[in-house]
């Protein structure tokens, strides 16, 4: 092979390799941005799992001052209720159904919504 034939070769090689250079910058920045937009779609998620959470307490704390409340009014209103009345005894009243009645332990009103799944 000539000197020439060999510049010759390594000028082409030189071309290609930069050519390859090229395309693999391209595609590193593609990556970088899709790096950066997947980081940032995650801090927001993040964010938004931060404020569910806090208003989730908030609304917890709302229901437990609101519970603790009605239970000092009925407190209030026990001797209001010992006052006899009068009844009938020829109507019967329907007792009322249990499912009714309030039940300790949380309302429901606070509840997670459920998780969306991702797509």
């Amino acid at each position: 092979m000539t000197l020439k034939t060999e510049i010759e070769e390594a000028k082409a090689q030189g071309t290609q390799m930069g050519a390859e250079n090229g395309a693999l910058t391209e595609a590193l920045a593609r990556w970088e941005a899709a790096a950066m937009e997947s980081a940032r779609r995650l801090d927001e998620a993040q964010q938004r799992a931060r404020a569910a959470e806090a208003e989730a307490e908030a609304c917890a704390a709302r229901e437990a001052a609101l519970r603790e409340r009605a239970k000092a009014l009925e407190a209030e209103m026990r001797p209001q209720r010992r006052v006899p009345q009068p009844r009938s005894r020829s109507v019967s009243r329907p007792r009322p159904s249990p499912r009714s009645r309030s039940r300790p332990g949380p309302s429901g009103g606070c509840r997670r919504p459920a998780r969306r799944a991702r797509g």
